[in-house]
Order: C-alpha cells, then sequence, then structure tokens
C-alpha cells in the first residue's frame, strides 16, 4: 500500500505544473467556476479531438509500427 501511496503522491506532485492546471488556477481568480471548468472541458475535447482527427487521418498513409516507434521516441524526449 505504501507504493500506491508514494506512487500516487509523486505523480499528483509531477502534474501539478501541468500548463492546464496552472491555466485553470489563474483563471479562477477573475473567473466563475463555471466557467473555468467549461472552458478546461472544450479545452479538452478540442484538444483530444484534433488528436483523434490527426491520428486518422495519418494512420492512412503511416503503419502502426512507424506510429509506435515515433510515440516512444516522443515520450523519452518529453521525459528528459
Amino acid at each position: 500500500m505504501g507504493t500506491i501511496i508514494s506512487s500516487f503522491l509523486l505523480i499528483f506532485l509531477a502534474e501539478m505544473g501541468d500548463k492546464t492546471q496552472l491555466l485553470a488556477l489563474a483563471f479562477s481568480t477573475k473567473y466563475k467556476i463555471k466557467q473555468v471548468l467549461i472552458g478546461v472541458f472544450l479545452g479538452a475535447f478540442l484538444n483530444h479531438g484534433l488528436a483523434i482527427v490527426f491520428a486518422s487521418f495519418i494512420s492512412n498513409y503511416v503503419s502502426l509500427d512507424l506510429i509506435k516507434v515515433v510515440a516512444a521516441i516522443m515520450f523519452i524526449i518529453f521525459g528528459l
């Protein structure tokens, strides 16, 4: 159980500086909570929606194996 708790806390702290959370924090000082939550929802929806459309288009021209390799390299670069 200690491993699960420490993993949760480390991930929570690592994600605390995520730009979406920082924007929500900044906007919540000026706008109503409902407006901020709707904005975050719409932003996430559009972001993921565009990713899905882009992936659907790219998958017609690029093999899944190449996409996996590129994704793995991007994860490593972002992690560093």
